[in-house]
């Protein structure tokens, strides 16, 4: 069970912005860690906003070992770096895991970096994770890896979301449980939320720009992308609507999840 209550995140925020006042110096700006999940826009920050962060070299460790990269050193500098996504909700069984994500999920890892949790309402990140691996996944040009998603299409399909999401909501509530667990071990730390980048981009932009400097052409551009699209299209990047967990999942099934999930439902003020 989570012990920290949600009051702390407005504290942590608030520790968050006096700490760059006080710990900037000229232009050697503290590191920067990026956690977030799979389906919460991370491709957006993983493409553009955290490479165009000023001040700081963007350090994407995921996709060096994604790409076989040889010689991978897992080192951390204190200042002038921005890393991430460190995606929390990478494969336990994946390379990505365990020679990068492993090491850094660790509450005394994370004790004295400055970092930001970008988070989504989980139940739509379940949505959003079985209509991407179900419907409109980039397949593999790998022959072998290109059969083994057809092959979980298929599967998930004739399951259909209701099931999936009763059959996988622990792995998405252990993934926010351990982002609950960092954030409360970290004394400067912020949380954003998917929702309020789409429904409040202003107050979001606002507050992102207190842990990473932003050129208004890049805040113009993230806000360009991450509108929510009317129709969805067979894409590997999905609607972005907030909420679709109620119109894609049965009263039944959505109360079951609200069940499970409610420690961390409660703990990052989404409504169940």
């Amino acid at each position: 069970m989570i012990q920290n209550p949600l009051g702390k995140l407005a504290r942590q925020t608030k520790s968050a912005s006096d700490y760059i006042r006080w710990q900037i110096r000229g232009s050697q700006f503290p590191s920067v860690y990026f956690y977030t999940l799979h389906k919460c826009a991370s491709s957006l920050f993983a493409g553009y906003i955290l490479p165009n962060a000023l001040g700081l070299r963007h350090i994407h460790f995921a996709r060096q070992i994604h790409r076989h990269f040889k010689n991978i050193n897992l080192k951390f500098e204190p200042n002038g770096h921005i890393y991430g996504p460190i995606r929390v909700s990478a494969s336990r069984n994946s390379p990505v895991f365990n020679d990068f994500v492993q090491h850094v999920i660790k509450p005394e890892f994370v004790k004295d970096k400055r970092v930001v949790f970008f988070i989504r309402d989980p139940r739509d990140i379940i949505v959003s994770a079985y209509y991407s691996f179900g419907f409109h996944h980039k397949l593999s040009h790998k022959k072998e890896k290109r059969q083994e998603q057809l092959d979980c299409r298929s599967r998930l399909q004739t399951m259909g979301v209701d099931a999936y999401a009763i059959e996988n909501y622990e792995f998405f509530l252990e993934n926010f449980r351990l982002i609950a667990a960092l954030r409360n071990q970290c004394q400067f730390a912020m949380v954003l939320k998917f929702e309020q980048m789409v429904s409040d981009f202003d107050q979001f932009a606002d507050q992102l720009k207190q842990m990473i400097r932003l050129r208004p052409s890049v805040i113009r551009h993230a806000y360009n992308v991450s509108r929510p699209k009317q129709r969805e299209k067979d894409t590997h990047r999905r609607s972005g609507q907030t909420g679709e967990f109620r119109t894609k999942l049965r009263p039944e099934t959505i109360e079951r999840l609200n069940f499970h999930l409610k420690d961390v439902l409660d703990e990052f003020g989404y409504e169940s």
